[in-house]
């Protein structure tokens, strides 16, 4: 079972296979990390501002991986010879992402 919204789990539904799981976000320097880490393979433009992207974005590792594919897909309908990352682009990028709720609850089966 996987949705957006957090779930109560009674002991029966836990007796009968389901696990509770909570996936927590990764703290500043984490997604600092996270941040340098999917962006090392894109061509960067200068001024991409990684502790602005780690504080003002508490994102999820996949929430940062989506964030930079998505704008490295959207810097190549842009220039299709030569994708170059922008400031802009992560920043506009990643407002958009904000603004969808990630799942940071699962039941697990075991």
């Amino acid at each position: 079972m996987a949705g957006k919204e957090s779930m109560e789990y009674s002991k029966g539904s836990i007796n009968n296979g389901f696990v509770p799981y909570s996936f927590p976000l990764p703290s500043y320097l984490v997604r600092k990390q996270l941040w340098e880490s999917c962006l090392k393979n894109y061509e960067l433009e200068g001024g991409i501002d990684l502790n602005m992207l780690a504080s003002k974005f508490r994102f999820s590792g996949g929430q940062i991986r989506d964030a930079a594919h998505t704008a490295y897909i959207f810097a190549g309908d842009k220039n299709p010879a030569s994708p170059v990352l922008s400031p802009e682009d992560l920043q506009k990028i990643s407002i958009k992402a904000a603004r969808r709720s990630p799942i940071r609850n699962w039941a697990l089966l075991p």
